[in-house]
């Protein structure tokens, strides 16, 4: 099924100068949804030209209105309509995305008519690389466009840009490329009879490629992210390295957008992590400072630290993050904490006795007797391959067993207890049940004929060994908990807590 489209227009009359400025557009969404989402653009300063007309004239001025809507196939009509309202007088077209607007004569219209809201219409086509002004350096004129410069000084274009690139002199005339402050871009590096600007620096570790492609490969991402990088086009590339080109002397060529990318790294490389055991108390002093360096690791990111906690077990984000704030103890045994000033931020939950205590626990026998001893819910839960979840609430008494799959892959159920500090089992009435019941409840059978005493896990089961009606035991423990007498057996109920 096809979705609506619409072709819009929004359209401002300026009563100083007669002219409409108007602006088409396509979506497949609401028309005031569009409206929004334009304006959200404006007051985040998008420097299009209808963006800046919306923020400099008002947007309250605008006319929004659907030219034509439809389910589907409308978006190859926008480019005509926009067509349609070129080159006309007493119209201003804002588009500067779905045609080329830079020519020379719909540049003279724009500027004449952004006079009062001192906007600059190539600041877009300038910022995008979709248009480079040419400056002559000997008579400080300035053109648009390769194009324009070209046609009036009468130099192929070829010829211009290796002039503009390299600045070789032309009958004792030199030219330069100018970016969108209208500073000069540098040159080019000589090496002999080539011109040469294929030296890239890293500024952050000082690594150096004589071309593009090492550099792509050293950090693999592609030639084009590479010198986009080293043109400063892009800051930051893999979140971590800063590139630019070398001049003539070996010195880095810095544009702004360089320079902010390696400020932010450096705020951001400036705040610390520390990490210890929790059984380390007297690493860190009540006043942050580090007493026993040895016991405590220093990062200078959190991914780096991420990276050494999870080789010994995989952390949760949140819990680091409670851990810091001082929300919670510890993390997986590690305490963590921020440095300021060179000085650890500690809270009282870095410093007191974490709430959790850590038990030993053991694995029972049939005979619930210690089959086998481990020094912690962890180690107990990496030698089975099991959640320690799961072995803690069957340590704690809440459930029987866990199951687990042994080498011969069969199925076998596994009791744990936590051990108390005078070495005896911490055992609760669940580790009493029979594994095969599965209720709130067992009975307990007493043969005084025989004198035998079995448990079992249901009062069918308890008909099937003594050929009592399952229905007279049922209504005998509705009434009263009592032992159930009948003929040679006595029946007893016991809850499982």
């Amino acid at each position: 099924m096809n979705k609506r489209e619409i072709i819009y227009k929004a359209i401002y009359k300026n009563s100083t100068d007669s002219k409409e400025y108007i602006y088409i557009g396509w979506s497949s969404r609401a028309l005031e949804e569009r409206r929004k989402d334009h304006l959200v653009q404006a007051s985040n300063n998008s420097p299009t030209s209808f963006h800046q007309a919306l923020k400099n004239f008002g947007e309250q001025n605008f006319e929004w209105s659907i030219i034509k809507e439809g389910s589907g196939g409308l978006k190859k009509y926008e480019r005509k309509i926009i067509a349609a309202h070129q080159n006309k007088p007493a119209i201003v077209v804002l588009n500067t995305v779905h045609t080329n607007l830079v020519d020379n004569s719909t540049i003279d219209i724009l500027e004449n008519a952004c006079v009062d809201y001192k906007y600059d219409p190539t600041m877009e086509a300038i910022n995008t690389g979709k248009l480079k002004p040419v400056k002559n350096c000997n008579s400080g004129e300035k053109y648009h466009s390769l194009n324009e410069a070209a046609k009036k000084t009468r130099i192929p274009k070829s010829k211009l840009k290796k002039l503009c690139e390299t600045g070789e002199a032309y009958w004792g005339v030199t030219y330069a490329f100018l970016d969108h402050k209208n500073d000069h871009i540098p040159y080019l590096i000589k090496e002999g009879n080539n011109y040469n600007k294929k030296e890239i620096k890293n500024i952050m570790n000082g690594e150096k490629f004589d071309s593009p492609r090492k550099a792509a490969e050293r950090y693999e991402v592609s030639i084009s992210s590479i010198l986009s990088h080293a043109k400063g086009q892009y800051g930051i590339l893999k979140d971590q390295h800063i590139l630019c080109y070398l001049d003539s002397n070996g010195e880095p060529i810095l544009t702004e957008r360089h320079k902010k990318a390696h400020e932010r790294l450096k705020q951001r490389d400036q705040i610390k992590f520390v990490v210890w055991h929790i059984n380390d108390k007297s690493t860190i002093n009540n006043e942050g400072e580090i007493i026993e360096e040895k016991k405590v690791e220093q990062f200078t990111n959190l991914q780096e630290m991420i990276k050494k906690i999870e080789k010994e077990k995989k952390v949760r984000l949140d819990h680091i993050k409670e851990v810091i704030e001082g929300k919670r103890a510890h993390t997986k045994n590690f305490r963590i904490a921020k440095v300021e000033g060179g000085k650890v931020i500690l809270h009282n939950s870095h410093i007191s006795d974490p709430k959790k205590v850590i038990r030993k626990v053991a694995l029972l026998d049939k005979e619930l007797k210690i089959a086998e001893k481990f020094d912690n819910l962890t180690s107990a839960a990496k030698h089975y391959g099991i959640e320690d979840g799961q072995i803690s609430q069957v340590a704690k008494g809440k459930n029987k067993s866990v199951k687990w799959k042994n080498e011969n892959n069969e199925i076998e159920r596994l009791r744990f207890a936590f051990i108390k500090d005078d070495g005896t089992l911490d055992l609760k009435d669940k580790h009493r049940a029979l594994l095969e019941h599965s209720g709130d409840c067992y009975y307990r059978v007493f043969n005084s004929g025989n004198f035998q005493l079995n448990d079992y896990p249901s009062t069918a089961a308890v008909a099937r060994a003594t050929g009592v009606p399952a229905k007279k035991i049922k209504m005998h423990f509705n009434t009263t908990n009592e032992p159930f007498k009948i003929q040679y057996f006595e029946i007893q109920r016991i809850s499982i807590s």
